[in-house]
């Protein structure tokens, strides 16, 4: 009975659906006889044009985030060797050490060259530079150093490639084009496709000089495969006949095919050519056969009557015997949010600080932070930039709920903080300013509870806002305490809100540690909280311990206190040692 009916009601509705569809289509294909060839052909253009701008401003976004991450690198090796007493010796393996298809760091030396081992040690510390880029961007290919004295040192999985291919063959890295064309210029480069000497494909080099005291040591470099750059462009369909296509070099484009519609669009950094591309009669083939569709309209309209109803009576038959299908349908799904969760949680994670330390070229202050979320995105973060040369802006903020809609606004709130904040408006103004913004359509009710100080890095001088977020803590000489401030509403509370500022002074030794109520509010299986106290106890028993390994046995302690519970909340930590002006620093 459920099932007769089921086909009545699938029938009905799909005979009028039919009727009423083919009545519009017919409508409609009489209408498109006014649209011309040539407006067909101009759409297309246009199209094709929009497509390969914005191409052109995709790929040039993706080389530019890995230009960046090669200077921090750089910043960072040039200290190693600007102050190589700051650093202990690490020990390298030698390339013929390496398993086969192994992720490793290892060094080996160019043709008719002596290591010197004290200088491969020294080295050795540049794999905690080099592992932390590699696995925020797993897409690259490896890492990698050649000094000017003959030694380099490397991070992949392509040592045991490298035996044959670089050692055997005596290929100097010192006489690649990467390094010579990074030592002429001066500054970073990068360089047309190429194959790759370790048989992984065509790759592209970023390579930049290394100086230290005024002195050239080297080049450091990442190799990127060009199918990480052709897949943005493989991505994209244009037709039957379309073409895409990335020409990563200088050389003159092919000749456009009798009969084609061409855009193009040059990369800004490079100078590269995003091409695409499609056949001018499948561009206006919908005007060529609208006329035969109109006619053929007719004709078939009566005979697919006929069998859609044939087709409807059996499809309603089998969807009455196959209830599972919706079910596989929601598994997809699922799968497909899963996935697209994944992808979210690694461009927030890539939002944060993530290479510490940040400005190694800066003595006046350590700083290191961590964001554990609950879910796959949160809504905690924390943020640190120099607003000038002698004034570091801190934020630590916590976005109200979990999930997707917390990080979206976390991103949103994140921007206008730091974005104001380079402005030049103190940060009274910042949150005064931003609160208004973030009041605007917040339809949902999101707040935010913020700290954002600016710190002088030369007299110590602490300036801050507080919007309803936890009390830092700050050790001075001897032991931790909470630093209370002023206190306003939180962001979003309600338009028009006034912040107060709290001033202190830090001196030469003191310790700010920032954290969300991920932490305090922390839960064990009995339901007890961990609290502001023990908080303050763990630090304690921490007080001689750099912030770092602060953070670490804080997140320890919580993990310990908490035992089986889920946690509950994002978990975000921040600590700054402010170390005072250093004379010729």
């Amino acid at each position: 009975m459920i099932r007769r009916r089921i086909t009545i009601a699938f029938l009905l509705v799909s005979v009028a659906s039919l009727l009423a569809s083919g009545i519009l289509s017919f409508a409609q294909l009489q209408s498109v006889r006014g649209i011309t060839e040539e407006s067909f052909i101009e759409t297309a253009y246009e199209n094709l044009q929009s497509l390969a701008d914005e191409t052109a401003r995709v790929v040039d976004r993706r080389l530019q985030k890995y230009s960046d991450e090669l200077s921090i690198m750089r910043d960072c090796l040039s200290d190693i060797y600007t102050n190589p007493d700051r650093y202990k010796p690490a020990d390298a393996p030698y390339l013929y050490a390496i398993p086969k298809d192994t992720l490793a760091f290892y060094y080996f030396t160019d043709p008719n060259t002596s290591a010197n081992m004290n200088e491969v040690r020294l080295l050795g510390n540049a794999k905690r530079i080099f592992a932390p880029v590699k696995k925020a961007f797993p897409e690259i290919d490896n890492i990698y150093f050649a000094s000017e004295n003959g030694i380099n040192m490397q991070y992949d999985s392509n040592g045991y490639t490298m035996r044959d291919s670089v050692l055997k063959k005596a290929v100097p890295m010192r006489g690649r084009v990467w390094y010579l064309s990074a030592k002429e210029s001066g500054e970073t480069v990068i360089t047309d496709a190429y194959k790759s000497v370790t048989g992984t494909g065509y790759v592209i080099t970023l390579s930049t000089p290394l100086f230290s005291g005024g002195a050239f040591k080297g080049v450091l470099g990442m190799d990127i495969p060009l199918d990480t750059l052709d897949v943005v462009i493989d991505s994209i369909t244009i037709g039957e006949s379309g073409r895409a296509e990335l020409f990563p070099s200088a050389g003159e484009l092919p000749a456009d095919g009798p009969g084609m519609l061409t855009a193009t669009s040059q990369l800004a950094l490079t100078g590269w050519t995003v091409l695409y591309s499609i056949k001018e009669s499948e561009a206006i083939a919908p005007v060529k056969a609208v006329d035969d569709r109109i006619s053929q309209s007719i004709t078939l309209f009566a005979l697919l009557l006929m069998a859609i109803l044939i087709l409807t009576a059996m499809a309603a038959n089998i969807y009455a015997n196959r209830l599972s299908v919706p079910l596989t349908a929601l598994a997809v799904e699922k799968e497909r949010i899963s996935a697209e969760l994944d992808v979210a949680t690694h461009i927030q994670s890539s939002m944060l600080p993530h290479i510490f330390p940040p400005f190694p070229h800066r003595k006046e202050i350590d700083i290191f932070g961590i964001m554990d979320p609950a879910r796959e995105v949160g809504g905690d973060f924390y943020d640190f930039f120099l607003i000038d040369e002698k004034k570091l802006a801190v934020v630590i903020a916590d976005v109200s709920g979990k999930g997707v809609p917390a990080a979206l606004f976390m991103v949103i709130a994140k921007t206008l903080l730091a974005n104001y904040a380079l402005m030049g408006k103190s940060p009274k103004e910042v949150f005064e300013t931003v609160n208004n913004i973030l009041c605007e359509n917040n339809d949902e009710g999101l707040f935010v509870t913020c700290f954002m100080g600016y710190l002088n890095l030369e007299t110590g001088g602490l300036v801050s806002v507080n919007a309803g977020h936890n009390p830092p803590l700050l050790k001075r000489g001897g032991e931790y305490e909470y630093y209370k401030t002023k206190h306003g509403l939180v962001l979003a509370g309600m338009e028009g809100a006034v912040y107060p500022e709290s001033e202190t002074v830090l001196e030469p030794g003191d310790i700010l540690y920032f954290y969300t109520d991920g932490v305090t509010e922390a839960d064990n299986l009995s339901g007890e909280f961990y609290g502001e106290q023990r908080l303050l106890d763990t630090m304690n028993r921490n007080r001689g311990t750099g912030i770092e390994e602060l953070c670490a046995n804080v997140r320890q302690d919580v993990a310990a206190f908490a035992g089986e519970a889920p946690q509950a909340d994002d978990i975000t930590m921040l600590a700054i040692r402010f170390n005072g002006k250093k004379v010729g620093g």
